[in-house]
């Protein structure tokens, strides 16, 4: 326990050799050494040496680390100093963010509040324009309906115009083919006819009639054939040699309906239109014609024979 306690006080001196520039009390090491120094045998004493030196050696080491560790933690202080100041800046920088930011948040919560009354205010508009599209919404229904109502009427009227137009087509077929005006015709003689003093039926060289009942006057006898039942008119125009008498008459199935004359005078000769006219009911088959005694003259006209249908049964 001596021994090692020697040692220590050894190690302790040693120590406080490589210290020596921090101390300066050197002399009173030294006495308290030798002290030590003389209750140790000589042995003992190198082998204390020799420890001592091997602990100067540790202990010169470990002063190195010493100084490298104090050369460090300068470093380190200087780098704790130089991120303080960038954590400072950071912070100062962080807190004129957040002061920024507070004034935004100021600003935002106004606005906030801003356009909250603007969405009340507009759902409000929202809400009258529902209720004035719900109105207008009505008011259209109503002229929908009126007009369904009025397209449901017009329809009706039109199926019945439809009705009403089939039946004045029929109507207007009717009359075009029985009804009055329905049978008529216009025949004409371009050339002369002879006749030498006895009667001849006038036959003709072309005809204008109704497209409902063509031919029913042959131009190449002379004879009309009513083909509906009802009164006729016709009428008789001729032009006379100069010459000759004009006698001209018109029949009715062998019956005389109608007798046109000229008479030359002794001595005297003269050419002279002369026409007759007759009105006669007929039936359907009956026949009518022209009949000449004398010459007829041609022109451009001027022998005619017409017949209508005035009035159907």
């Amino acid at each position: 326990m001596a021994i090692h306690m020697k040692m220590i006080l050894l190690s302790l001196v040693m120590l406080l050799i490589a210290l020596e520039p921090a101390f300066s009390k050197k002399k009173n090491i030294l006495e308290k050494l030798d002290k030590q120094l003389n209750k140790m045998g000589l042995q003992k004493l190198q082998k204390f040496l020799a420890d001592i030196g091997e602990n100067a050696v540790e202990i010169g080491n470990n002063a190195n680390e010493i100084d490298s560790n104090i050369a460090r933690i300068d470093n380190n202080i200087g780098d704790v100093q130089n991120n303080i100041g960038v954590i400072q800046n950071e912070i100062d920088s962080n807190t004129a963010h957040i002061n920024n930011n507070t004034m935004d948040i100021g600003t935002n919560t106004m606005d906030i509040g801003n356009n909250a009354d603007e969405i009340d205010s507009n759902k409000a508009h929202i809400d009258n324009n529902a209720m004035d599209i719900q109105n207008d919404i009505g008011v259209i229904q109503n002229e929908i309906d009126s007009n369904t109502a009025h397209i449901n009427n017009n329809t009706m009227d039109i199926g019945t115009n439809t009705l009403d137009i089939g039946n004045n087509t029929l109507d207007i077929q009717t009359l075009e083919t029985m009804g009055s005006g329905s049978v008529w015709f216009d025949a004409v003689r371009d050339s002369n006819f002879d006749a030498a003093g006895s009667y001849r039926t006038i036959t003709y060289s072309s005809i204008r009639e109704a497209s409902s009942y063509l031919g029913a006057l042959n131009t190449g006898t002379g004879i009309f054939t009513a083909p509906l039942a009802g009164t006729y008119q016709f009428l008789l125009q001729v032009y006379k040699a100069d010459d000759v008498h004009g006698v001209a008459r018109i029949q009715h199935d062998g019956q005389i309906v109608s007798l046109i004359e000229d008479r030359v005078k002794s001595g005297s000769t003269n050419s002279a239109t002369i026409t007759g006219t007759a009105i006669v009911e007929m039936q359907p088959g009956q026949k009518v014609w022209a009949e000449t005694k004398y010459n007829l003259w041609a022109g451009s006209g001027r022998n005619h024979f017409t017949g209508v249908l005035i009035t159907p049964e």
